[in-house]
């Protein structure tokens, strides 16, 4: 009787209730590999921001030893156009860089054939309306899925290009608009989360780069107008002519650089080949320098990685300040490295450094992306 009773009550019990350890096991597996999924896409992710980081990098320094003044922020501003656009698979870009009242200081866009000024009637003025004004407005990255039905979006008069997709990102230094970037493309939705989270990790190593650029030409102006009787500083002696009229052809002006004599014939006509440049993070600990860092301070390019440093390189007097200096700038204390400290050469001279960076992330982490110059 009792057996007619139990048969019936374990008949009636939900499926959930007889599932197996292994069904179990099999849905704990599941969800496994949906964490797995989205932390490989999130390394994926990392990995391209990373090497558009890296080439972005490399392409500062190879401009800052080419170019000059205006000439070297719009190669550089190009190069950060071609990056992006990579990265996103857009169609055509365009960035303005922002002057510190707001306005537009320079206007730079992919379909531009010529590096020389543009006569675009933003430049000078401030961004009103548009996708690019409202970005400036409202300091956030503004997306427009479809510009037919947004209307953020006004085209620039004579602007030929059919955009359907926008993603316009503004490049911020703490608190400071440096620049304003924007992607477009012919097809509606091209652009959606995934690819305003990809360049909202690019924007701080864009806008790091860009400020050190501007740094470079400050430094490159003020000691073009020194005397000619002071000391050698961190960059030498420029050519008496830098800048370029606007009015010049392409051709003009390659021919004119190409046979513009040297002043000093010892003295290299790369204004930026005695520079040492480095990437540091905590401690002064080196994620990247150039051979002409190890050159200056009479090292093998192969010596100088061992030494793991940058503080190796510090006579012990300057040592504490150049730290403290260092890790204030990592913690956020301060945006920039400006200073002057007392190295020590292979072969034990002691040699007076000017040191001058700009804090950025680097994989994530903060770090130092600089330049080092023998006074």
């Amino acid at each position: 009787m009792k057996q007619d009773l139990a048969f019936p009550v374990r008949a009636s019990l939900p499926s959930w209730v007889k599932m197996t350890e292994q069904d179990l096991s099999r849905e704990k597996l599941i969800e496994k590999l949906a964490d797995l999924h989205q932390e490989i896409t999130k390394l994926k992710v990392t990995e391209r921001v990373f090497h558009a980081q890296n080439e972005l990098l490399r392409s500062f320094v190879t401009i800052s030893k080419t170019a000059t003044g205006s000439l070297m922020l719009r190669s550089l501003a190009q190069q950060i156009l071609n990056t992006a656009s990579n990265l996103t698979q857009a169609d055509e870009s365009n960035l303005f860089l922002v002057a510190p009242d707001g306005t537009v200081s320079e206007s730079i866009g992919t379909r531009m054939t010529s590096l020389l000024p543009p006569t675009n009637a933003l430049v000078g003025k401030s961004i009103d309306g548009g996708i690019a004004g409202w970005v400036q407005q409202n300091r956030q990255i503004g997306l427009i899925s479809d510009t037919t039905h947004d209307e953020r979006w006004k085209p620039f008069p004579g602007y030929s290009h059919t955009t359907r997709s926008v993603l316009c990102v503004p490049i911020f230094r703490g608190h400071t608009l440096l620049a304003i970037l924007t992607l477009m493309h012919s097809h509606p939705a091209h652009f959606r989360y995934d690819a305003a989270h990809v360049m909202k990790l690019l924007a701080d190593p864009i806008a790091s780069i860009l400020e050190s650029a501007t740094l470079l030409v400050k430094h490159q102006s003020s000691h073009t107008s020194s005397s000619a009787n002071s000391s050698a500083h961190l960059f030498p002696k420029a050519r008496e002519k830098t800048s370029i009229d606007s009015s010049e052809s392409a051709a003009t002006i390659e021919r004119n650089l190409s046979s513009q004599p040297n002043p000093n014939p010892k003295e290299p006509i790369d204004r930026f080949s005695n520079l040492g440049l480095y990437i540091i993070r905590r401690e002064g600990k080196f994620l990247y320098v150039n051979h002409q860092l190890a050159t200056l301070f009479g090292y093998s390019f192969e010596e100088l990685l061992e030494l793991e440093s940058i503080l190796a390189l510090v006579e012990k007097e300057d040592f504490d300040r150049l730290f403290d200096t260092i890790e204030q700038c990592i913690r956020g204390q301060s945006k920039n490295i400006s200073c002057h400290f007392q190295g020590q050469h292979k072969d034990g001279r002691s040699i007076s450094v000017e040191m001058c960076g700009s804090r950025t992330k680097f994989y994530g982490k903060s770090a130092i992306v600089g330049a080092i110059g023998i006074k």
